[in-house]
């Protein structure tokens, strides 16, 4: 009985060996394998997209505020040297009010009684509009502040 049962097990078991062992598969079989490994292959190229497009959208957001940081660092720069040029100007412009005032008024110290006094008041009011047209100047120069 033992015997009968092993040929009965070899006998179920050789076609099932004979096809692993690299035998020819039927055409419905290689029709179904090549079905499988289409369907496979789709789904890995969809997945492959949606891959692709997920890193391209990330590559694309990650870019797009790279650009607007340097946008933004770029406009500060900017105002940052308009400042500091309108602030040089400005200090120009007061030393050198200062300076011609300064100069004025020693003139004014040739005069005696009331042309001195006139002299200085000139002088005075010449320095006074040398530093509203170097205020006047700066506040042109200077970009408007904006608040975000």
């Amino acid at each position: 009985m033992k015997v009968n049962l092993k040929r009965m097990l070899l006998v179920a078991g050789l076609p099932v060996l004979i096809t692993a062992c690299g035998g020819p598969k039927t055409p419905a079989q290689v029709d179904r394998d090549v079905a499988e490994k289409k369907t496979e292959v789709a789904k890995d190229m969809t997945n492959a997209r949606k891959d692709a497009i997920g890193d391209m959208t990330a590559a694309r957001n990650d870019a797009q505020e790279d650009m607007l940081d340097a946008d933004s660092k770029a406009t500060k720069a900017q105002k940052t040297l308009l400042l500091a040029t309108a602030e040089a100007n400005y200090k120009l412009a007061m030393e050198q009010a200062s300076g011609q005032h300064e100069i004025a008024l020693k003139k004014c110290e040739a005069l005696t009684g009331d042309q001195q006094k006139t002299c200085r008041d000139r002088a005075g009011a010449d320095l006074a509009t040398a530093q509203a047209r170097a205020a006047e100047s700066r506040a042109t120069q200077t970009p408007p502040t904006t608040q975000y």
